[in-house]
């Protein structure tokens, strides 16, 4: 398969280039951007095809050279479980292991046998230098010895162009060690030339050949790979397209690397990548939860990704937090701090998206925040004492600790609801997703249907209201854009109503079914009819209908209708024209009670389920099923009081990809 690298679209618009990069990365203009971004320091020799879908989850991972030549069809894989995953292949840029030459590292012994004698960093009296337990340090100095015309920062760029990325399975590189000077470790006793004494000036010929080397790599590979290093450092901003923050954060402290990442995210090249890693510091205490969260906050406040390991003595984790699978959305502006403090000193930061708030505590001492308005806490199952779902308007954060939290709903989006019922979110095995809540839309009758859903795919929500027989469609300024009686004007039951594309084009139609009658219509969404005349039942039968949409990438939409009174429970379903009854089912055996539909994907596989429930019960049961009919899933709803009257939604409340049950009751 062929890199994912960024393409350089050139345009004389008043004399501005614009440069796109393929996903993860986005102009701005395109599908909303994933916060929080992840990414994985994973520095396995092999990877193991048990190791796939934990390794796809991420955004960004980075992977040892050596998977390249033990793991090919693995790294092709995992292109194929995530087609936006970023692959930077590690190299170390300054070191070598001392048993290289030997090691069970094919590309390690490659790269040892190009190594001359002279390109080991040497003290005066001939003895090797080491930064690394187990590794000699080499020499990217510039006054490095020449062999062969050439020095070893030269030999290093070509290694990597050729033998790496020209392999074509990798989006960049990361040089590990963006050292701005070795004297910090090594001393001033070094002798980088080899004229037997010490050197002068040694920092700065080992930056001038950092430079070289990562300049000489992308000169050689055409400008069309990532570069990344790792380090404290800001020297190398106009070279790399990014840096990794290991230890985070390191010994400049909080306020000195959030100086450094957001010094890069100001300049560096684009397309940038930068990593924030905080680590449990080699301790192995994966659930040091509020240490996680720090750093996670923390990377929140700028516009790179986040890893958490063990630490600098073994890369190699998969461990995934709760609050990875939250999806803020876009950021809603800068991070702003609680005593408007200049960016970035020590002090309680905030920062607003689409769909939340991330805070994090840089003192060392607790913190209570007021939010301005009720915000509410995830539902995890990691540090459930805080992470408990519960919602308010102001939280104390222990010190070097962070918080994720979701904006509460005001209402809802993609759901036909009755104004003024309560709606619960659960996924599909009856665990709680959200905290439930009253919907009631101001201006709007306590008891019409509404439905928010964008209709002609332009980004806005549009807004469908049934009260009684009538039907009305807005546009998002208010405009009226249809008013009618699907059913007559003395019909009366309620209206249900399902959006989707049935027709397959890009905008939405409405699929209409009465709660008392026989059959369905079909508009789009100016009021046109489609289909007027769709008899699930026959012509005799009266017991109405509810209705569902079944969409999947790449496959054709289904109609999912539920039967109402009189008859038997069943589920029909139909091809997209309507014309044809494709699957129908019994989903509660031979028990005659009204059912109510919806449909969506509730387990992320990108295929769309359906899940029922009866419309009246004391004791309801959702049951979650294939297109097919084969049961999935089912679980009992609790906490309902007497008998209540049921409707389902399927909405993606977390946004993370997935749909949620929305289970909404209503006297």
């Amino acid at each position: 398969m062929p890199p994912k690298i960024y393409k350089i679209i050139t345009a004389v618009l008043a004399g501005i280039f614009i440069f796109v990069f393929a996903a993860p990365f986005s102009t701005g203009s395109q599908a909303e951007e994933r916060f929080p971004r992840l990414a994985n320091y994973y520095l396995k020799w092999n990877l193991s095809e048990s190791d796939l879908p934990e390794l796809a989850k991420w955004d960004v991972l980075v992977l040892d050279m050596e998977t390249q030549i033990t793991s090919r069809p693995l790294l092709e894989k995992l292109r194929q479980l995530n087609p936006n995953i970023t692959l930077l292949v590690y190299i170390t840029s300054e070191e070598i292991r001392t048993d290289a030459a030997t090691s069970g590292s094919i590309l390690r012994r490659k790269l040892a046998s190009q190594i001359a004698n002279n390109w080991y960093v040497r003290r005066p009296s001939g003895e090797a230098v080491s930064f690394w337990p187990g590794t000699t340090l080499l020499n990217l100095a510039d006054n490095s010895p020449l062999v062969n015309g050439n020095r070893f920062s030269s030999v290093l760029a070509r290694f990597t162009a050729s033998e790496l990325l020209a392999t074509g399975l990798w989006d960049g590189v990361f040089y590990d060690n963006a050292f701005d000077g070795i004297t910090w470790f090594s001393g001033l006793d070094v002798d980088l030339d080899l004229d037997g004494v010490p050197d002068q000036n040694i920092d700065n010929h080992w930056r001038a050949g950092m430079k070289f080397l990562y300049n000489e790599t992308r000169r050689l590979t055409n400008n069309r790979y990532l570069i990344v290093g790792n380090g404290g450092s800001k020297v190398y901003r106009d070279e790399l397209n990014g840096m990794m923050l290991e230890n985070f954060p390191n010994s400049g402290g909080w306020r000195g690397t959030m100086d450094i990442y957001k010094f890069f995210e100001d300049g560096a090249p684009t397309p940038q990548l930068m990593i924030i890693n905080r680590n449990t510091l080699n301790s192995g205490r994966r659930d040091n939860y509020a240490s996680m969260r720090f750093g996670l906050a923390s990377a929140l406040m700028g516009r790179g990704y986040y890893a958490f390991d063990y630490g600098d003595q073994d890369h190699g984790q998969t461990w995934w937090y709760d609050e990875y699978n939250v999806k803020l959305g876009d950021p809603a502006g800068p991070p702003k701090s609680q005593n408007a403090r200049p960016l970035y000193q020590e002090d309680v930061w905030r920062r607003d998206f689409a769909h939340g708030v991330a805070l994090v505590n840089a003192t060392d001492k607790k913190q209570v925040v007021d939010l301005g308005g009720e915000y509410e806490k995830i539902i995890g199952t990691q540090d459930t004492r805080v992470n408990d779902g519960s919602i308010t308007s102001q939280v104390t954060l222990g010190p070097y600790d962070g918080l994720i939290m979701f904006k509460t709903f005001k209402t809802l989006f993609n759901a036909w609801f009755a104004n003024g019922s309560f709606a619960r979110f659960y996924r599909q095995n009856g665990e709680r997703a959200r905290n439930g809540f009253f919907i009631f839309e101001d201006g709007q009758p306590g008891g019409a249907n509404i439905y928010n859903v964008d209709l002609d795919a332009n980004g806005d929500k549009e807004k469908i209201i049934a009260t009684g027989a009538k039907l009305e469609i807005f546009n998002s300024s208010g405009e009226r854009w249809f008013s009618d009686y699907p059913f007559g004007t003395n019909f009366k039951g309620t209206l249900n109503v399902a959006v989707g594309h049935l027709l397959g084009v890009r905008a939405a139609q409405l699929l209409v079914a009465p709660s008392l009658g026989n059959h369905l219509m079909l508009y789009d969404y100016h009021g046109a009819v489609l289909k007027n005349a769709v008899y699930p039942l026959g012509k005799k039968y009266q017991g109405g209908f509810t209705v569902a949409i079944a969409e999947a990438p790449g496959k054709e939409a289904v109609a999912v209708v539920g039967t109402g009174l009189g008859v038997r429970s069943e589920v029909i379903e139909y091809n997209p024209q309507l014309t044809k009854i494709t699957k129908r089912w019994y989903p509660f055996g031979v028990i005659k009670t009204p059912v109510s539909v919806a449909a969506g994907d509730f387990n992320g596989d990108g295929v769309s389920e359906v899940a029922i429930v009866p419309m009246t019960s004391r004791a309801p049961v959702v049951k979650v099923f294939t297109l097919a009919g084969k049961l999935k899933n089912q679980f009992s709803l609790r906490g309902f009081f007497g008998t209540q009257t049921f409707k389902l939604g399927a909405v993606d409340v977390n946004f993370e990809g997935r749909d949620e049950i929305v289970v909404m009751s209503a006297n």
